[in-house]
């Protein structure tokens, strides 16, 4: 997939921030429940990187149980599709966790905080410059 996305052929997006939520594991699947809020490229991207409990999974943009509004009526950034997201749940294979604390340290938080930071900047300065 890091070969897709650096060929432009695969958009994943953060879904960091609002409730911690829940992940309960069911063999080899895991759910994942929470409601996610300025999710940059909600409904445009291919995956979400989640912020859930504890970890971090891959949730597909097709996975049953995401819900993306139709119509977003958000404040701001507008072209940039900043809305909420939520799992619903979702149903993931457990090996989609991309992270968890024993993992790392809390560099990977501010890691992923910097990143969302950086794409709005980036989605501010392109509206600039376009128009």
């Amino acid at each position: 997939m890091r070969a897709e996305i650096a060929a432009g052929r695969h958009l994943s997006t953060l879904a960091a921030f609002g409730s911690s939520g829940a992940v309960s594991a069911h063999g080899d699947v895991v759910r994942v429940r929470a409601r996610k809020s300025w999710v940059i490229a909600a409904g445009e991207a291919d995956s979400y990187v989640w912020a859930c409990g504890s970890g971090l999974w891959l949730v597909p943009a097709q996975a049953p149980g995401l819900l993306v509004p139709d119509d977003h009526a958000g404040m701001g950034l507008r072209g940039t599709v900043a809305t909420c997201v939520e799992a619903d749940p979702v149903r993931v294979p457990a090996s989609n966790r991309l992270w968890h604390p024993e993992q790392a340290d809390d560099r990977v938080r501010l890691l992923a905080v910097t990143a969302t930071e950086a794409a709005v900047a980036v989605t501010d300065l392109a509206m600039k410059v376009c128009g």
